[in-house]
């Protein structure tokens, strides 16, 4: 019998509805993570829209003071982030958090007014912030701190977009030196903390070492496309 004769007799399996379904969801996540065109990325991590910058209220502190920490984020021209209370479920709230000593509470983040925004693709204005946006954290020192100067590290969790396009979820990290010593300091930086008392606040919330809203990173995001897929598959 020849080779075109048993080649013929082969019965070839479709793929599997599930894994078809799976699959083009994973690569629809794949290209949400492709950079726009001029963009330059190395792997997955795509161009910055925004930075963060760390001030404090004053230049030292005593142990039992209260601190504020003023959190800037600088957003590029013509793009914006994402409000930390979303107007829709599967947009991604921005978040703040701080690397602490041990033993030391979470600060609580109060966080100006969102903007309404319209966009191209939902009816309703989305909640968002754009140009220089600060979030100031209340810190408790404890009174049993101790004295001396060390690193706060302050990180910004948010996704960028423009009128055309989402970037995929990425984080700015910034660091100022705080000094503990054994009596108040002078104030400084005054105009950033004026300038958030008088836009108000839209509430307070305690900052966190990490996303409580879902999955960071590629990794996350892979996992939403398959999941997705199987729910595809499920629907009838």
């Amino acid at each position: 019998m020849s080779c075109s004769s048993e080649v013929s007799r082969l019965h070839l399996e479709p793929f599997p509805k599930a894994l078809t379904a799976s699959l083009a969801v994973l690569l629809l996540s794949l290209l949400a993570l492709a950079p726009a065109p001029g963009e330059a990325q190395v792997g997955f991590q795509v161009v910055k829209k925004a930075k963060l910058q760390l001030a404090l209220d004053r230049d030292s502190y005593a142990p039992g003071d209260t601190a504020r920490i003023a959190a800037v984020a600088v957003i590029d021209d013509n793009w914006h982030i994402q409000s930390h209370t979303p107007s829709l479920e599967y947009l991604i709230p921005s978040e703040v958090s701080f690397t602490l000593p041990e033993g030391w509470p979470e600060p609580t983040l109060s966080w100006p007014p969102d903007k309404l925004w319209q966009s191209q693709f939902e009816a309703d204005p989305l909640a968002v912030y754009d140009g220089t946006t600060v979030i100031v954290a209340t810190l408790e020192i404890p009174d049993n701190a101790a004295t001396g100067s060390f690193p706060l590290d302050g990180e910004l969790y948010f996704q960028a977009c423009d009128d055309r396009q989402c970037v995929a979820p990425t984080s700015a990290e910034a660091f100022v030196a705080m000094t503990i010593g054994e009596t108040s300091g002078a104030e400084i930086n005054q105009q950033l903390f004026d300038q958030s008392s008088g836009e108000g606040s839209t509430g307070a919330t305690n900052a966190t070492g990490g996303n409580s809203q879902g999955p960071r990173g590629f990794f996350g995001i892979l996992l939403l496309g398959v999941l997705g897929g199987l729910f595809l598959n499920a629907m009838p």
